[in-house]
Order: structure tokens, then C-alpha cells, then sequence
């Protein structure tokens, strides 16, 4: 990757012929990704047959020889791993990184959307003679990285649109080449907005005057106006069944309301007219805007304020959909390749590829997100090559997951901070008193051991693996890590009161966890959180198969809204929608 990438630098004094090479310069920018991914993705298909994953448990039996049963080596294939980014395994964990973002610091309220512009100053001013823009992917995306920098500034130091809690960048590219980046935006209290004219403060959907803002007047009628369609032209990009998918024109108000849909409803009085290609285009048909941010970097530049938790999950869905890709299937071959499912016809265009190259990040978060591993005793994952069972054995005997460490962290605290006090150095946290998804905020986890966090970190998320209801133990033993701090060891998490349980499902009904079905209201309410509405009504059908839920028309009554979001976000009916949901189930 740096070897391209220094081939792709622009030097003072040296004729780089690679620069002008135009429409060759685009083959070889894709070329030399796809080879750099081609040899990260030969790393994992090469290894398929040499690392494998077990439990602890199942790769003693198999060097012991205690599995009788067993009908060959143990572990199962990894496909593709969720540590190769841009991947579906990534993709759907950095999703839940995000919605766990959400969860501690609750619904984001500004969405923003940034759109390359290829007549940027920057680039026209440094192209060569002959040259367009498309001849100079390396250009245009060094161009736009830093126009992506400056705007973090903007946001993150400048606070223009006031004091941000917490954000997600990604950024994507387009079929035919140009990039964008959405950025969700948690702001802290002060400055969240709650009312029509606080709202009026972050975005704008009107055309200004042209005589007393001319340049503010001339971005938004070259990059705000979404062109006509429905009545005016059917055959429109936009048009879904007959509908603008971007619920284009917009109703015109005096004043921006913010109601219960969503999104607020904003201001837009038809007082100016934008005439484009022959055609006068009013506030109806205005994508909203900051006029400061449009104003300074001069492209499409989106804000939307975003009303209800509703629309996070398809907004977080949508910017962690991954790259454009076309699949034609034929035949019966039943064999599942992530890998090659990933390769086949996918889309790169060359400014990606250049991205990719020069090494610029895909994503970025506010917050580092820990995943907590939720396994039984001895079943903790245990990687190891294949011929190489027993160095794997006694390597994973010694070294801790992030729940056993936990044990231990707790255990030491005891011995550290109860009295008589101790000549060892201990941290001034009591892990003792905190649940095991707060550790990663005060300790960090290293070569197995968690250790007080320094002064200056990213802040921190810890998120617990999910569990399905299906596996009865290790679904109670994450109720109880949830509601229950100071475990010492697995043993201790199954003694309540005194008593000690041979189960992990005794001791989460003996703790009163079980006892009615508020946990599986709670567990409803998380899943809400993080979960798309088909995965909750999975989630749903799950608690009703393998729990003891006395009435479970309760819970479908409190979330069967929620099981239903996604056909009520494609505009059916809220009545008709929960009837899908409920047959869905």
C-alpha cells in the first residue's frame, strides 16, 4: 500500500508519468487496490484449513481423547473475520458499536451529509493542462479528506453547531465515482434542539434572496435543489411505486413545528424562486442546509435534525451498508464463501480505490466500543492452528478472556482495598462496584489482564455480546452479569443469598430476575435499541419458544410497534403494519 501510494505522490521537480495518464491512471489506481485486497483476503482463505476456533472445553476433549463422539478435528471454519474492514461481519459490528454509542448517550440529533465537489478550487487549481477532475483520483481524494478535516474542525472545535456529545463518520462512494461522508451528531444537553426556532438555528430550507445573498443564493441553486419529479417527471431517479422517495415537494409553513413523525417539519415560506434549466424551484423543493457550512465548502451539504430514536437504527443501517456490489446467482451450489461472496461483481471506482490506498480511515467514532465476550466456564474461544492443539491448550489455560480477567480484577480489588490496607499498588477504582459492561471505562484490557485506563484515552463504551434466549446458560449468565457487580467467579455469580446453584437459569430465577417478565420487557426494550425490527421479532419469537413468559400479550402489546417499524418507515399503515409484523413472527 505505501509502495502505490508513493508511486502516486506528486514530487517537485519530477515528471510523474502515472499523473498523466487519465482514463489509464483510473485502471491503475483500481488495479493496485484490488491486488493489496486480493492479498489481505488470501491471508484469510489460505488459513481456513490451519486456524480454526473452539472452546476451551471442546479442544481439551479432543486432545484428551475424551470425545468418543467426535467425528473429526474440532473447531469451525472462519469465513471471512469481522477485523477485515469493509466486510459484512465488520460492517454489522460497527453498527452495533454505534447503536451502543446511542445507547449511553442517546439518539443523535444532527444528520449530516457531505458531497464531494469536483470544481473545488483546490482541484481545478492543481490539475494539469488537459485535465478534468475524474483524470486525477489521487487529487480529488486528497482533496476531499481535507476538506473533511477542516470540517471536523468546524464541528469538533468550533462547535458551529454547538458542543458535540458524541459522533459517527462514515464515509462511502457512489457508483459513478464521487464520495460522501455522513456524520451523526450527538450534542450535549445545552444544545440539543428542542423547539421550531432552535431548529431554525441549525438548517435551513428556503431560497435566500439573491440580491442581498447572492453566493448564498447561487450554492443553494446549484447544490440544494432536488429537480422536479412525480407530476412533473415520472421517470425521475427519485420516483418509488409512483412516490419521490424523498418525499419531495415539501409542504410550504410559515414556521417550523417539530412533530411526532420523526423529522421536524421546517420553515419554508415561498418567498424566493431558484429558476434552473428553464423551471422556477421553491422552497418546496429545497434540501435542508446550514447556510455557514454551505457557504464555506461550496458542495451538496445536507443537515437534517433527527427527531425520534425511530429513525437511528435505518440511519446507522444506511451509512454501514457497505459497498456497492451486483450479484448474479445460478445453479444449486449450496457451499457459503463469505470471501468470495464479498468478491463476486463487486463495485470499486477509483477514487475509493485511491482512498484505500493512501490509507484514509473508512469510519470514525467519538468513542472506543470494548466487546465483552459472555461464555460459559471453559467455553471461552480458543484459536489455534491446526496440528497445534495441545500449545493452544496450555497457551489458553494461562490466558484469561475478558470475563475471567474480570473475575480476577474483582478478586484482587477485594484483597487490595479491604482492610488491613496493603503495601500493593492497587487503582483508586473499585471494580467490586461496577457491572462488568462499566469496567472498560475506568481499565483497559491487555494481554489478558484489565488495567487501569490512563488520563487522555478516547472515551470508552464497553458492550456485551448479545445471547440468544435459545441458549438457556449463557443467556442467564448475561442477565445476572448485568445486574449483578463484584463476581469473583462463575461459582460466586451462581451463589445467591448463601445458596449455591448447579445452574446459571436457578440462580437468575432465585435472584428474582425470572420471577415475572419485566427482565423480558427489559431485554425487549435493549433489543429495541440495537436491533432492526426483522432481528427483534426473531428476538421476540425466540423468548416466546424457549422462555417461560406468563403473558406474552403484554409484551407484544408495548412492542409491537416497534417489531413494525420497518413496514411503517415504508409507509404502511401503523394498523396494517403490526398485522405484518404479528404474521411475521
Amino acid at each position: 500500500m505505501k509502495y502505490y501510494s508513493y508511486l502516486l505522490s506528486v514530487r517537485e521537480g519530477e515528471w510523474n508519468p502515472l499523473l498523466h495518464g487519465g482514463k489509464l491512471l483510473q485502471q491503475f489506481i483500481v488495479d493496485a487496490y484490488v491486488k493489496i485486497e486480493q492479498n489481505r483476503l488470501l491471508y484469510h482463505r489460505t488459513h481456513q484449513k490451519e486456524l480454526r476456533v473452539d472452546s476451551y472445553r471442546g479442544l481439551a476433549d479432543y486432545v484428551c481423547g475424551e470425545n468418543g463422539d467426535f467425528a473429526g478435528p474440532p473447531g469451525r471454519r472462519i469465513i471471512l473475520a469481522s477485523s477485515f474492514k469493509g466486510g459484512p461481519r465488520n460492517m454489522q459490528q460497527s453498527y452495533q458499536d454505534a447503536m451502543a454509542i446511542v445507547a449511553r448517550h442517546g439518539k443523535p440529533d444532527v444528520f449530516l451529509t457531505i458531497t464531494f465537489n469536483p470544481q473545488w478550487e483546490e482541484i481545478t487549481a492543481n490539475l494539469l493542462p488537459g485535465q478534468h477532475p475524474e483524470h486525477r483520483p489521487d487529487l480529488t481524494t486528497r482533496v476531499f479528506n481535507l476538506k473533511l478535516r477542516e470540517l471536523c474542525q468546524d464541528l469538533f472545535k468550533k462547535h458551529v453547531l454547538g458542543e458535540v456529545q458524541a459522533y459517527v463518520i462514515v464515509t462511502e462512494f457512489q457508483k459513478r465515482g464521487l464520495p460522501h461522508c455522513h456524520m451523526s451528531l450527538i450534542l450535549k444537553n445545552d444544545y440539543k434542539p428542542r423547539i421550531g426556532r432552535e431548529v431554525d438555528k441549525f438548517c435551513c430550507a428556503e431560497v435566500p434572496n439573491a440580491v442581498e445573498e447572492p453566493g448564498l443564493y447561487e450554492a443553494v441553486k446549484n447544490f440544494m435543489v432536488h429537480r422536479r419529479c412525480g407530476i412533473f417527471d415520472p421517470s425521475s431517479p427519485c420516483m418509488r411505486d409512483g412516490r419521490c422517495s424523498k418525499r419531495f415537494p415539501k409542504e410550504l409553513r410559515t414556521s417550523t413545528s417539530v412533530e411526532f413523525d420523526g423529522f421536524p417539519h421546517l420553515r419554508r415560506r415561498g418567498r424566493y424562486f431558484a429558476s434552473i434549466d428553464g423551471n422556477d424551484y421553491g422552497d418546496e423543493w429545497i434540501v435542508p442546509y446550514n447556510p455557514y457550512l454551505l457557504l464555506k465548502y461550496n458542495s451538496h451539504i445536507n443537515v437534517e435534525i433527527c427527531g425520534m430514536i425511530t429513525a437511528v437504527k435505518y440511519l446507522y443501517k444506511y451509512v454501514y451498508k457497505g459497498s456497492d456490489r451486483a450479484r448474479l446467482r445460478i445453479g444449486n451450489n449450496e457451499t457459503v464463501d463469505e470471501i468470495k461472496q464479498y468478491l463476486n461483481a463487486r463495485y470499486v471506482c477509483p477514487p475509493e480505490a485511491a482512498h484505500r490506498i493512501f490509507g484514509y480511515d473508512l469510519d470514525a467514532t467519538s468513542h472506543s466500543v470494548v466487546r465483552l465476550g459472555v461464555h460459559l466456564p471453559n467455553h471461552q474461544p480458543v484459536v489455534f492452528q491446526e496440528g497445534g492443539e495441545e500449545a493452544a491448550l496450555a497457551q489458553a489455560a494461562s490466558k484469561d478472556s475478558t470475563l475471567t480477567a474480570y473475575f480476577k480484577l474483582n478478586e484482587m480489588s477485594g484483597r487490595i482495598l479491604e482492610p488491613p490496607t496493603s503495601t500493593r499498588q492497587s487503582s483508586p477504582i473499585d471494580a467490586r462496584q461496577l457491572f462488568y459492561s462499566e469496567i472498560p471505562n475506568h481499565f483497559t484490557f491487555r494481554n489478558g489482564e484489565w488495567k487501569p485506563r490512563g488520563k487522555g484515552n478516547k472515551p470508552t463504551i464497553g458492550r456485551m455480546y448479545t445471547v440468544s434466549p435459545m441458549y438457556t446458560e449463557r443467556y442467564a449468565l448475561r442477565i445476572l452479569l448485568l445486574n449483578h457487580k463484584g463476581a469473583t467467579s462463575f461459582d460466586a455469580l451462581k451463589t445467591i443469598n448463601g445458596v449455591h446453584y448447579a445452574k446459571f437459569l436457578d440462580a437468575a430465577k432465585a435472584s428474582g430476575l425470572l420471577d415475572d417478565d419485566n427482565y423480558f420487557r427489559d431485554s425487549l426494550l435493549e433489543a429495541a435499541h440495537f436491533q432492526t425490527p426483522p432481528a427483534l421479532r426473531g428476538f421476540f419469537a425466540c423468548l416466546l419458544c424457549y422462555c417461560e413468559i406468563s403473558d406474552a400479550n403484554i409484551l407484544w402489546n408495548e412492542f409491537s410497534e416497534s417489531m413494525a417499524e420497518d413496514f411503517i418507515y415504508q409507509g404502511f399503515p401503523r394498523e396494517q403494519s403490526i398485522v405484518f409484523a404479528y404474521f411475521d413472527v
